[in-house]
C-alpha cells in the first residue's frame, strides 16, 4: 500500500529499513541511517538528531542530513535554527505522545525508551501533505519508527561510550607506561640537554604531536632561547632566540604564567607568524605551558630556602590525528614540563657544583705547587694525569677513577703548612728538616679531615697519606707495608715518583722517559706496586702519556 504520492515509501518498507537501522553498530551510521529513512517518510529536504546529555539536561547536535534530490549528505553543523536547545520545547517533546510541527514545515519529536529521555529529532521542509489523521499519516509514522528504534538508538550509544572508555583507558595506561619508563629513564643522567631532549621526546609521543620545543629565559629575563626541540620541529630549527614577549610562548612565560590550549592558532592574537616563516614549519595548534622550577636561596647562616620561579616555557604542536588539544594534554604536558624543569634545575646545580668544587681542588693544589719550588709549576696536575691513565690501565670503574683524580690532584695539600724556609732550601735539608718536609702527607690529611670532609673524600684521603709509603715499610708517614697500601696510594706514589724524574729539579735536569722507566723498574716490588709501574709503561706504549701530553696538563 502507497503512503502518499510525494513518498513512495510502503509500511512494510519502513519496518524493514528500521529493522536494517536497528542492525548498525556504529553509532554514526545508525544516526544517518534513522535521518535517511524519515527524510523519506516526511519528504522533509533536511534533518538534524539531538542525543540528550543527562548530566546537563539539554540536546547536543550529533548529525545533520540534507537531501540534495539524488540522495542524503551529511553536513557538519546544524542547518536551521535550533528549536531543541530550547529546554521548554525539548522538555515537552520528550513529554508528547507523538511528534509536534512547531512551524508550517518544521517537525520535532522525542525519542524515549522506557520513560527515559534519549534524544530528539528536527525536520526541516517537511511536505505539505502531510495529514494529521489516518493510520499511515508520516507523523505517526515517525512516531512508530522512534519508538522502534529507541532502544537500539541506547544500546549502540552505551557501547560507543563503552568503547570510548575503554580507549581512553588503554591511550591512560599507554601514557602511563611510557611515564614510568620516562621517569626511569630521567634518573640515570644529570647531562642538561641530553635530559630535556628526553622529556621532549616523550611529550612529543604521549601528546602524538608533530613537534615540541623547551624554550629557556635568559638571565636577563628579557630574551626566550630554544634550547631543545623535538619532531618535526627538531628538523627546521637550530640556534633561535625571541623577545621574551613575544609569541604565544612568551605570553604564557611573562604575563599569564598560566597554561594556555590555542587549537586555532589564526584565531590567538598574540600568534608570531616569524618563527613559521624562519622554519618552514606550519603551525596549525599549540599546548603551551610555563616551566616551574624549585630555586635554593643560601645564606650564611645555612637557612635554605626554596623558591618556585619561571624559567621558560614549552610547546607542543599540531596534534598529528587533526584533533585539538585537551585538558588532559595539558595536565599531561605540565606534568613533563615540571619534571623537565626540575631535572634542568638539578643538572644546572649539579654543573655548578661540580665548577666550584674543582675551581677549588685546582685553587688549592696550585698554591701547594707553588709553595715549593723545587718541582715545576703544574706538578699536581701532571700527577693527576698520569695516576688517571694508570687506573685505566688497571681497568678500575668510573667512580674509582673520578676518585683518583681528585685525589692525586690534592695529594701534596700538606706542603701549605710546611715553612717556606725548608721548601726553598737550596742545600741539602738535615735530618731535622727531612722529618718536617715527611709530615706534609698527614699535614694534608688533617686539614681535609678538620675541614669535615673525612667521610665524603674517604678515598682521596688516602692518596694524600698514603703517597709516600713504599712496599717494603720504608715510607712516610705511617711506614705501611703491602697490601696496608690502598690501591689509590700505590696509583699515585708511581705518578708521583714519575713526575719527579720527568721534571727539572734544582740539583738536576729532568730525565727521559726511558731513563725513567728504567728507574721505576728498579724501584718495583721493594717500593712502589710492579702492578701499577707495569700500567703506567703499557699506557705509554698506548700513547697517552708522552712529556708533551705532560707539558699541556701543566
Amino acid at each position: 500500500m502507497v503512503i502518499s504520492t510525494y513518498t513512495q515509501v510502503s509500511y512494510v518498507d519502513i519496518l524493514r529499513r528500521s529493522n536494517r537501522v536497528a542492525s548498525y553498530t556504529d553509532l554514526t551510521e545508525m544516526l544517518d541511517a534513522l535521518l535517511d529513512l524519515l527524510l523519506d517518510v516526511t519528504g522533509a529536504r533536511a534533518g538534524q538528531i539531538y542525543l540528550y546529555d543527562a548530566g546537563q539536561h539539554h540536546a547536543v547536535f550529533i548529525r545533520a542530513r540534507m537531501s540534495d534530490g539524488n540522495g542524503a549528505i551529511s553536513l557538519p553543523a546544524p542547518l536551521f535554527p535550533d528549536y531543541l536547545l530550547d529546554t521548554a520545547l525539548l522538555e515537552l517533546l520528550l513529554r508528547s505522545p507523538q511528534p509536534l510541527l512547531i512551524q508550517p514545515q518544521t517537525l520535532c519529536a522525542g525519542i524515549c525508551f522506557a520513560d527515559t529521555p534519549v534524544g530528539a529529532v528536527q525536520l526541516q521542509g517537511v511536505s505539505s501533505e502531510i495529514q494529521s489523521n489516518g493510520a499511515l499519516d508520516p507523523v505517526v509514522l515517525v512516531q512508530i519508527v522512534l519508538e522502534r528504534l529507541a532502544a537500539d538508538i541506547v544500546r549502540v550509544r552505551t557501547i560507543t561510550q563503552q568503547t570510548r572508555l575503554l580507549a581512553g583507558l588503554e591511550q591512560s595506561n599507554r601514557r602511563l607506561s611510557a611515564l614510568n619508563t620516562f621517569i626511569t629513564r630521567i634518573s640515570t643522567t644529570l647531562n642538561r640537554n641530553h635530559l630535556i631532549q628526553t622529556i621532549m621526546n616523550y611529550a612529543e609521543e604521549l601528546l602524538n604531536v608533530e613537534a615540541t620545543s623547551f624554550w629557556l629565559l635568559d638571565k636577563t629575563g628579557t630574551r626566550l632561547h630554544l634550547l631543545v626541540a623535538a619532531g618535526n620541529y627538531r628538523d627546521v630549527v637550530s640556534e633561535m632566540s625571541i623577545a621574551a614577549d613575544q609569541g604565544v610562548i612568551g605570553h604564557v612565560v611573562t604575563h599569564t604564567q598560566q597554561r594556555e590550549i590555542v587549537n586555532n592558532v589564526e584565531q590567538h592574537p598574540h600568534f608570531n607568524r616569524e618563527v613559521d616563516l624562519r622554519t618552514g614549519f606550519v603551525t596549525r595548534s599549540m599546548l603551551c605551558v610555563p616551566m616551574r622550577a624549585p630555586t635554593i636561596l643560601r645564606d650564611i647562616q645555612r637557612s635554605d630556602s626554596i623558591h618556585e620561579r619561571i624559567i621558560g616555557g614549552a610547546q607542543a604542536l599540531n596534534k598529528r590525528d587533526q584533533s585539538g588539544f585537551t585538558e588532559e594534554d595539558a595536565q599531561l604536558f605540565e606534568t613533563l614540563t615540571r619534571q623537565a624543569a626540575i631535572a634542568f634545575q638539578l643538572s644546572q646545580m649539579f654543573e655548578e657544583e661540580d665548577r666550584l668544587f674543582w675551581g677549588i681542588v685546582k685553587t688549592v693544589s696550585m698554591a701547594a705547587d707553588m709553595k715549593d719550588p723545587s718541582y715545576s709549576q703544574g706538578h699536581s696536575r701532571r700527577v693527576s694525569h698520569v695516576a688517571v691513565e694508570i687506573a685505566r690501565e688497571l681497568g678500575c670503574n668510573a667512580e674509582q677513577i673520578a676518585r683518583i683524580r681528585i685525589g692525586s690532584r690534592l695529594h701534596d695539600l700538606g706542603k701549605i703548612g710546611i715553612s717556606d724556609m725548608i721548601l726553598s732550601k737550596k742545600g741539602q735539608l738535615d735530618a731535622n728538616e727531612l722529618d718536617v718536609i715527611r709530615q706534609h702527607p698527614a699535614i694534608g690529611f688533617n686539614l681535609l679531615q678538620d675541614a669535615g670532609l673525612g667521610e665524603l673524600l674517604s678515598e682521596e684521603l688516602k692518596a694524600v697519606i698514603e703517597h709516600h709509603e713504599r712496599l717494603d715499610g720504608t715510607g712516610y708517614p705511617r711506614g705501611l707495608k703491602a697490601d696496608e697500601i690502598s690501591l689509590i696510594g700505590r696509583i699515585v706514589a708511581v705518578a708521583d715518583v714519575f713526575d719527579a724524574l720527568t721534571s727539572d729539579r734544582p740539583y738536576r735536569s729532568a730525565l727521559s722517559i726511558t731513563e725513567s722507566f728504567e728507574i721505576l723498574n728498579e724501584m718495583s716490588s721493594t717500593a712502589l706496586d710492579p702492578q701499577c709501574v707495569l700500567a703506567l709503561c703499557q699506557a705509554h706504549a698506548r700513547g697517552r702519556i708522552a712529556l708533551l701530553e705532560l707539558a699541556q696538563a701543566s
